[in-house]
Parts: C-alpha cells; sequence; structure tokens
C-alpha cells in the first residue's frame, strides 16, 4: 500500500472512530453534565429527583417544539433545544414513570390544531408562521396541566416550572389553604373598587403563585369557625377582625393548624390605595393580632419600624437637576447573614425585600420557641411609624438615622405547646376586635361551635413576619406581558419565602430547594460599600451647610431685624426694596454668597468622586471579565511554546552530544 493510501485510511479511520465515539457518548453519558455554575442551575436538584422517584402513577409530558420553523430563529431553536434535553433528564431519572413526546407541529397540520386545543400559545414569525414551544402534562385520572409557552427570559426557572407541573399532577388533589386578609391579593390593587369602576382583575403575583400550588379559600373577615380542611392558614395584614375571628383563629391553632401570620406597622400597599381613592372598606395601614402573638409567645409593637442604613434599597428621589440616587433606609433587601442559612424555608433564598418593617421578640416567660429567620443588620435602629404615614423622604431619613447597633428580627418560626388566649370563652358576638358594636350582628342565634380547646393538641406551628409588603408585586417582580401571558421575572426571594413556608407547613419539602434557588441576587457589594460612604459623606456635606445657613441667617436676623428661615435671594430682594444696608451687613451678605458657592462646589465635588469611584471600579470589573482571562491564558500558551521550544533545543543538544561520543 502506497504512503498516500495509508494516510488516506487512517484519516478515514479517526473520523469512523470519531463519529462512533459521540454516538457512544451520547448514549453512554445521556445524564451526565457538567455544569460549573455556582448554583448548579443546569443540575436537576434532590428535590426533583425525589418528585420524579415518588411518581406510583404513569405521568406522559408533550411538548410542543416547531423544530423547522423556528430553524431561522437561532435563540428560540437552540433553547427549544435545551428544554428537550431537560425533559429528556426528567424522563431518565422517573424509573419509566415518566412517558416524554415530541411533537413538531407544522403551520396547519393536525398537530398544530392539536397545539392550539390544549391552549399553548405559538409565537408569530416574520411568515405569518407560528412557533409552539409548550408542554402538555396529563395523568390516568384526566388531569392535565399547560405550560403554553417556554419563554427564554425565564430559562433560570425552567426547573422549577416543570417539577412543579409534574408535583401537581403527582398530586391532584392540592391541599387547601385558607387565607384571611384586608389586602385584593385575588384582585389586585384597587380591589373590587377598581373592578367595578371598569378595571381588569390583576391579582398579586404571589396570589396567582399560590393558586397553582394549592386550593386556596379565601376567608372572609368575620369567619367565626376555621373549616376542619384548611390544613394551613394565612393571614396577611390582619385589619378589622372581629373577635370571633380572633378567636376562630386561636382554635385553629389549639387544635393544631398551621399559621403565616403577616402583620404591618405601616403598610405601603394600603397607604398607596387610599392615596388613589381606591382604599376598601375596612382597610388602614397598620395591623396587629393581638390578643393571640402575646399568647403564641411573640412581642411586636405596632407603632415602630425598623430603618436600616447597610441593607437600604437605593431609589430614586428629586427631580430635574436636583435628581439623585440615595439610600431609602425604610425599604431593606437581606442578604446573606442576615437571612436564616438553617432553616429549610430560607436556607437557599438569596435576597429579601421588605418594606417598612417592623420588629419582632419573644415575650418573657414564653412556652413556645423563637426561632428567627430574616433579621436586619447591626447598622439599624427603630422609629415611630407616624413618621412614615406622615411622609418622610430619604434624605430625612439620612439626617435623623442614629444606629442603635443591634439588628432587629422581622421574621420568626415559633413552635411549641400554648394556651388558649381566651380562657373565659368565647368573646361576646356583639364584640369586635376594637370593643366596638359588631354592625352585622343578626337576630338569628348563631351556630354553636364546637367545645373550647384550652390547650394546644399539638405544638404550634407558626411562620410570623412584621411586614406584609413583601407580598407587593414592586418589591419582589417585574410583570412583562409576553404573547398575551403576564410573564413574572424575580428581582428578589419574597414570593419564593412565602410558597416556601406554605409548602414546608403543610409537609411537603421537595420543591423548596428547587424554588429558592431560582433566582440569585448577586450584588457589587464593593460597589454599594463605595456609594454607601460617599453617601455618608454627602450628607455631612449637606449637615455641615445646612449649619451655615442657619447661622448666617440668624446673624442677619440681628443684624436686619428680618424672619431667619430665608434664603440669600430673598436677602438681597428685601435689600434693594428696604432700607439701604449698613457696609457690614452688605459684607455678612457677600460672606453668606461666598461660603454658599463653596459648599455647593464641595457637594457637586463629593458626586463627582462618588461617580467616579463607581466607573473606575466598574472599569476594572469589566476588565477582568472581558480582557484578563484571555490575557492569562493567551501568556500561558507563550510561556507553554516556550517551555516547549526549550525541551525540544535541549533534545537536539542532547542527541548531537551523543552523535559526537
Amino acid at each position: 500500500m502506497t504512503r498516500r493510501g495509508a494516510a488516506f485510511l487512517s484519516i478515514l479511520l479517526l473520523i469512523v472512530c470519531f463519529v462512533a465515539l459521540n454516538v457512544a457518548s451520547s448514549a453512554l453519558f445521556r445524564n451526565t453534565h457538567l455544569d460549573l455554575t455556582e448554583n448548579h442551575l443546569y443540575t436537576l436538584s434532590p428535590g426533583t429527583k425525589r418528585i420524579l422517584a415518588k411518581l406510583k402513577e404513569p405521568v406522559t409530558l408533550r411538548l410542543y417544539f416547531s423544530e423547522k420553523v423556528s430553524a431561522d430563529y437561532q435563540q428560540i431553536n437552540a433553547y427549544g433545544q435545551r428544554v428537550r434535553d431537560l425533559l429528556q433528564q426528567f424522563a431518565s431519572y422517573a424509573h419509566g414513570n415518566l412517558k416524554l413526546e415530541v411533537v413538531d407541529p407544522e403551520p396547519y397540520s393536525p398537530e398544530e390544531e392539536m397545539a392550539e386545543a390544549y391552549g399553548l400559545t405559538g409565537a408569530q414569525t416574520e411568515s405569518g408562521d407560528r412557533v409552539f414551544l409548550g408542554l402538555v402534562g396529563t395523568n390516568l385520572v384526566d388531569g392535565k396541566e399547560t405550560i403554553p409557552f417556554f419563554s427564554p427570559d425565564r430559562e433560570i426557572y425552567l426547573e422549577y416550572d416543570v417539577a412543579s407541573l409534574i408535583s401537581r399532577l403527582a398530586t391532584p388533589e392540592k391541599p387547601k389553604l385558607g387565607i384571611i386578609t384586608s389586602l385584593p391579593l385575588d384582585m389586585g390593587p384597587g380591589g373590587y373598587m377598581a373592578v367595578l369602576q371598569g378595571g381588569k382583575p390583576q391579582p398579586y403575583v404571589i396570589y396567582s403563585q399560590l393558586k397553582q400550588n394549592f386550593d386556596v379559600q379565601m376567608l372572609d373577615k368575620d369567619v367565626r369557625l376555621i373549616p376542619n380542611d384548611i390544613q394551613a392558614l394565612l393571614i396577611a395584614h390582619p385589619v378589622g377582625l372581629t373577635a370571633q375571628t380572633l378567636y376562630a383563629i386561636d382554635q385553629f391553632a389549639m387544635r393544631g393548624g398551621r399559621l403565616i401570620v403577616m402583620v404591618d406597622p405601616y403598610s405601603e400597599g394600603s397607604a398607596a390605595q387610599s392615596m388613589g381613592g381606591q382604599q376598601p372598606p375596612g382597610s388602614g395601614t397598620v395591623s396587629d393580632l393581638k390578643p393571640l402573638l402575646q399568647a403564641w409567645g411573640v412581642d411586636y409593637d405596632p407603632k415602630n419600624v425598623v430603618l436600616d442604613r447597610t441593607s437600604a434599597v437605593q431609589v430614586q428621589y428629586g427631580q430635574g437637576d436636583q435628581a439623585a440616587v440615595l439610600p431609602y433606609y425604610a425599604w431593606i433587601k437581606l442578604t446573606g447573614n442576615n437571612i436564616n442559612r438553617k432553616d429549610l424555608i430560607t436556607a437557599d433564598i438569596d435576597t429579601i425585600q421588605l418594606a417598612s418593617a417592623g420588629s419582632l421578640a419573644p415575650t418573657k416567660g414564653a412556652t413556645t420557641k423563637f426561632e428567627p429567620l430574616l433579621t436586619t443588620s447591626a447598622d439599624a435602629e427603630q422609629t415611630d411609624s407616624m413618621i412614615l404615614q406622615y411622609g418622610s423622604d430619604p434624605q430625612s431619613l439620612m439626617n435623623s438615622f442614629k444606629s442603635s447597633g443591634k439588628s432587629y428580627v422581622v421574621a420568626a418560626r415559633v413552635s411549641g405547646p400554648i394556651k388558649t388566649a381566651y380562657p373565659g370563652g368565647e368573646p361576646p358576638e356583639s364584640v369586635n376586635a376594637d370593643n366596638q358594636e359588631d354592625p352585622k350582628k343578626s337576630d338569628a342565634p348563631p351556630e354553636p361551635l364546637p367545645p373550647q380547646l384550652m390547650e394546644s393538641k399539638s405544638p404550634l406551628n407558626l411562620i410570623v413576619v412584621a411586614d406584609s409588603d413583601l407580598l407587593e408585586d414592586q418589591f419582589w417582580v417585574n410583570v412583562q406581558d409576553f404573547l398575551g401571558q403576564r410573564v413574572a421575572q424575580p428581582t428578589a426571594g419574597n414570593g419564593f419565602f412565602v410558597v416556601n413556608a406554605v409548602d414546608h407547613l403543610m409537609g411537603s419539602d421537595d420543591l423548596i430547594s428547587l424554588r429558592s434557588r431560582s433566582v440569585s441576587d448577586r450584588p457589587f457589594t464593593v460597589v454599594e460599600a463605595i456609594e454607601r460612604r460617599a453617601q455618608e459623606q454627602y450628607q455631612a456635606e449637606e449637615q455641615e451647610l445646612q449649619a451655615k445657613v442657619d447661622d448666617t441667617e440668624q446673624r442677619l436676623k440681628e443684624l436686619q431685624g428680618a424672619p431667619s428661615k430665608q434664603s440669600a435671594s430673598l436677602v438681597e430682594s428685601q435689600a434693594s426694596t428696604g432700607p439701604a444696608l449698613s457696609a457690614a451687613q452688605e459684607k455678612e451678605v457677600h460672606r453668606f454668597e461666598d461660603e454658599l458657592v463653596k459648599a455647593r462646589r464641595d457637594l457637586r465635588e463629593v458626586q463627582r468622586e462618588l461617580r467616579a469611584d463607581v466607573i473606575s471600579l466598574g472599569g476594572w470589573i469589566k476588565f477582568l471579565n472581558i480582557a484578563f482571562m484571555p490575557l492569562l491564558v493567551a501568556i500561558g500558551a507563550v510561556l507553554l511554546a516556550v517551555a516547549r521550544r526549550r525541551r525540544r533545543i535541549a533534545a537536539r543538544l542532547k542527541a548531537s552530544e551523543a552523535g559526537e561520543a
């Protein structure tokens, strides 16, 4: 055989081996992945594997993926393939109880008609064809769940969305969750009043998530008995509850009911509705749950809110040339050690945002165990909630802030034996929670209640939060319209915290770790520290300027007899129209103007330095991300080439010396 023929056969053999290796690896290592992301976002979580292992009856998943039509749209085509690969990975862990069918619904085909019949949504292309990328899941009892369209924007939630769908099919009978609230969770901002005025109901995102996972039953604020089939009870911003309702909640806890309670010293959502003229009847900005919290060993003062300088959220304040980004100490974003990493509910949640939250503490002599879940930083203080109710801007909170040097608990788990808060029995029907006459009192005799429980049958299982604004969409999620659907993009883990808590109280923990890892807030902590230091310096400069203004105006008042607290322009106006100023007064006015100009120049310099520090740091981060790694690889390649060259030269020299010898 000629040398050329041997070379050709070698190349052909290499090609055959390469193809065979790819085919073999695809078959043998289908479930093998290398996931280098910090939170392993592309590796099936233990919770997902447990859900798949628990499948008792077959579940069928039909993926409608328009692979041919989407061939010209690389992004959606590539994402569709990733969805298909993930579903295949799901099926491989289900021990034969998960059947996957992939359907390519070509235009005007029966498969496309079937996709439409299932309620799947197709994205319109420029040619008029539609791209389908949706999922239909069915079980043996005619249960059906769908994901109308896999939006690429929700890729980090892909595993949770699919696992949640399978979990709902595996357990068709959803656990029942009761909700007592003064917030329009099921209707959206404005509540029934907005709907009566022609608005379309837009439920809170968290309510939609709860409806998707549980059988939600809204309970009246004057309910006398919590139904026995309610497995967990969510009480959010309880305003205007009757004493009979408080007694019903007490007895629900006595017989082993699980509760999530959210009270609030200042509800931003209720305040916004009030200002917009959409305040629902009976709602307010302050909520409490006395005497139940005291009976459960929880100390909560509805008159105080917590301010946190370190955890403060940056907000836009002012307009035009006066606009600035400042920290608003009443809105706090908790991360890191401020979230309990040992509790299953919060272990994997990275960020939770609260607004005008209160604080919680265990009462002395409590029979329950108090375990913090969410805490502020130590750079925090408590202040009267009336400050926020009557309006307070970020700058004034910064100026008056005095850190207490201790952290405050804003959410906690409470467990243990309890006694009834009503040792004297059910309160009179004619008296509500505020000891006022109940306008709904009926002449008909009330139905008899079960015998009162004086002590709990089983330990209390309670999650209590001193804030209800964490439910408000604006504080944790961005909602966008995609193909006629509301697509929620979480920016914080508020919704996951609530659904995790309900899941855990109902005894289902499989989705918790999976759900919590769906959103990961990776803040630039160094950048935030630079901004915070500059803002503190800005604050000090401003306070110093204000002191100069006050001092100078006081001296002008003494010299001229004019009212204090006036601007230099007003002084000049009065000087031009009133009695002539003396030389000393004119000198004082000019000195004041010079000081004012200098102080403003200093403030601008602080802002310039702040911007320069942030831009400089951002440049270094971009350099490290874009240029440093390729540069490092290039340097490594050069060093490797030099080392190889030296080895070759050394080998030649050695061979030459051996030949001479």
